[in-house]
């Protein structure tokens, strides 16, 4: 079962899944295609009745922003028990349009959410995520790359509230910077004093590409609960001398002996886009993002 919608200055939809609905997928496109500044303003409500599984993908098309503003999307996602959500975003903003996402998702027992974000583009790029883990043994897997090139900025948030006992969840980040780009990651796992054996991860890992590129990083733990796994790390740096100059010696220039590192580090995040066209998109964002490296 496949939907398909377009989301255009002004949309609110509504997305109501089932419980015998098990193989949906939903793919929304937002267009802005005004040339005058302006704000945009979108929202999104999704919800999932017991049992349900979904598979979201929201593409923001680079060719449709065409005029300078704001873009704001709003969403909700309500998970019930035994549901489960793959939710992909794709974004590539040009330098006029500032763009800002608003994620608050409320997981019940057993449920599922798995959220993947792809951000590149010359622009400002502004992402939050709340997974507010309210049923026993909830889980949420995020997942996230960001590309800025020359002149962007892109930041990404997220917050992790494990509320009930039993809960896992894993966040995984990763940035690949460009001269003169901006990344910034704030992350936060809350554990709230009932939630007992909470398994928490969080990581995050910054490639720079130039002296004058910038990245940001802020993993934070707030535990209430002595029972629990919880672990979290931060990593900024630039490529491998050693491993440039490998390259190199086996006669690769430079620039591609670049994009093939860039492209080992940013590969496992990659991994866990499953689809196909997912998958290809993806590819191709990153191969714009390489076509910009020196």
């Amino acid at each position: 079962m496949a939907h398909v919608g377009f989301l255009v200055p002004g949309t609110m939809v509504d997305v109501y899944c089932k419980s015998h609905d098990t193989d949906v997928n939903v793919a929304i496109y937002h267009y802005v295609t005004s040339t005058n500044p302006s704000l945009y303003n979108t929202h999104l409500d999704v919800t999932l009745a017991e049992g349900a599984k979904v598979n979201l993908t929201e593409y923001y098309p680079n060719d449709s922003f065409s005029g300078a503003g704001v873009h704001l999307c709003n969403r909700f996602l309500q998970l019930g028990p035994r549901s489960s959500c793959r939710h992909t975003i794709m974004r590539e903003g040009e330098s006029e349009l500032a763009s800002f996402s608003h994620t608050v998702v409320r997981s019940n027992a057993d449920s599922h959410y798995s959220a993947f974000t792809l951000g590149t583009g010359s622009g400002y790029q502004r992402t939050f995520i709340q997974v507010d883990l309210v049923g026993r043994a909830a889980m949420a897997d995020l997942y996230g790359l960001t590309m800025p090139l020359a002149h962007g900025a892109i930041s990404t948030q997220v917050q992790v509230n494990h509320l009930l006992p039993q809960a896992v969840s894993r966040q995984h980040f990763k940035s690949a910077v460009a001269e003169h780009g901006v990344s910034g990651f704030r992350g936060k796992v809350y554990v709230k004093k009932d939630a007992q054996q909470t398994d928490a991860a969080q990581i995050n890992h910054n490639l720079l590409l130039g002296k004058r590129a910038h990245a940001f990083s802020k993993p934070e733990l707030e535990i209430y609960a002595d029972d629990v796994k919880c672990a979290h790390g931060s990593t900024v740096g630039a490529l491998d001398s050693d491993a440039l100059f490998y390259l190199n010696s086996r006669g690769l220039p430079n620039t591609a002996a670049k994009k093939l590192l860039v492209q080992g580090f940013l590969f496992d995040i990659l991994c866990h886009l499953d689809d196909p066209k997912q998958r290809r998109a993806a590819e191709f964002m990153l191969q714009n993002f390489l076509d910009g490296i020196e």
